[in-house]
């Protein structure tokens, strides 16, 4: 009988000579014998109802011992690989089908103005046996209202889950589940960082499901791996975002120009073009720091900021690398009339006054000295450019808001001779 997936409990009834086989039954697995020649109706009753909740218990750890090891699984992946999303998949098929599920949702909470808009799947699973039709494709977003979850909000807030059957459901809810032949609902709440982020919602479609607390603790508990690989992928990216990012401008920092610079070094190794070095620093800054204060100063950096990033294009880069020094990369120019016109447009960022409206409504003109190197024409590696950059950077300096680019005295020969190799 096992090997034919049979998964009731049979009660042997025995004779005397029959003891044997009641003993062999009992080693499988089956209910305790009773004797033909004893048995009576409250005998016989005592005994299925006895078979029946050891049936229920076993069933009941069975299943919890299941989401058990499915929960571990997901901690171990998660453990293993912080790319959390490229292994969600096969998470929610091991917790559903531990849990014995018909389908199983991840959702993400969508907010804007820090109001609750709507929710986005991230990743279902769906047994094979059942249908797929009317049901949300990974990236599909939906209200609440339009999920008949709009009711449930606070409760996932607060409680943290949801339990139901759809008879038990307001009627105007209950043909928007029905639809999609759910009988019974379970959905646990994800949080990140104290913060609402999303839920998992459990479709059962069979039959009508009383779910258990200790089951509900195990789903809560995979919740809970789920977070804490999302959080633990946020910080991962946050810490990287902040090590590679000015704290005041959000512009790339020194670290990650460099990274773009040998990449764009790499690219115009492949296109045959050039890239610009451009870099800009602010004439007299010191002296609006000293005149109007460094939070004011703070608020004209981040101006300065935005202003590169509209004077370049999307495949370029602005970084902010100083105090008040910036540089841009500038890819794919083919002639020096192509660097002059991303300087010319430099200088342009800054022809209108910078203006502070929560200081003072304080107005002061800006201007920049530009000195620009070129790749690989003044140099193959990052130290030759920067240090190009920076004679002609000085050059410029002398004459105030203009650019320059470095081809002078000692290096206009060696200028010449890369142009001509290139």
């Amino acid at each position: 009988m096992q090997k034919s997936g049979y998964s009731g409990s049979l009660i042997p009834i025995t004779k005397g000579k029959d003891a044997e086989i009641a003993d062999l039954a009992r080693q499988h697995g089956f209910g305790d014998p009773l004797s033909a020649e004893t048995l009576t109706d409250c005998i016989l009753l005592q005994a299925i109802f006895y078979t029946i909740e050891k049936k229920r218990i076993s069933n009941e750890i069975s299943v919890r011992d299941a989401i058990l090891r499915s929960v571990n699984f997901a901690a171990e992946n998660f453990l293993n690989n912080p790319d959390w999303k490229m292994h969600i998949k096969e998470v929610l098929q091991k917790i559903a089908e531990a849990s014995r599920v018909d389908r199983v949702f991840l959702y993400e909470n969508i907010y804007e103005d820090q109001n609750l808009k709507s929710a986005r799947l991230v990743e279902r699973w769906i047994a094979p046996e059942i249908s797929e039709e009317r049901i949300a494709v990974p990236g599909e977003e939906r209200t609440f209202k339009e999920m008949g979850l709009e009711s449930f909000i606070e409760e996932l807030r607060n409680t943290r889950y949801v339990k139901s059957h759809v008879r038990d459901l307001p009627k105007k809810l209950q043909p928007l589940f029905r639809m999609i032949n759910v009988q019974s609902i379970l959905i646990v709440s994800i949080f990140t960082n104290g913060d609402w982020w999303g839920f998992i919602g459990f479709d059962q479609c069979k039959y009508e499901r009383e779910w258990k607390t200790l089951e509900i603790e195990e789903l809560k508990t995979a919740s809970s791996i789920i977070s804490a690989a999302i959080t633990r992928q946020k910080t991962d990216a946050r810490l990287k975002y902040l090590a590679t990012h000015d704290y005041l401008t959000n512009l790339p920092n020194r670290l990650l120009f460099e990274d773009h610079l040998h990449g764009a070094m790499a690219r115009s190794q492949r296109s045959k073009k050039w890239v610009g070095l451009y870099v800009i620093d602010l004439d007299h800054f010191k002296k609006v720091n000293d005149t109007h204060g460094h939070p004011f100063g703070d608020k004209v950096l981040i101006e300065v900021g935005r202003r590169l990033l509209g004077a370049i294009r999307s495949s370029d880069t602005v970084a902010r690398i100083g105090g008040d020094e910036f540089v841009v990369l500038g890819e794919d120019l083919s002639s020096m009339d192509d660097v002059n016109r991303v300087g010319n447009k430099i200088l342009i960022a800054f022809s209108e006054p910078i203006v502070c409206d929560n200081i003072d409504n304080i107005k002061v003109q800006i201007t920049p000295s530009v000195g620009i190197s070129i790749y690989p024409v003044d140099g193959e590696d990052m130290e030759n450019l920067m240090r190009y950059a920076d004679i002609s950077l000085y050059s410029a300096k002398k004459q105030g808001n203009t650019f320059n680019v470095y081809q002078e005295s000692a290096g206009k020969q060696l200028w010449l001779d890369n142009l001509q190799k290139f």
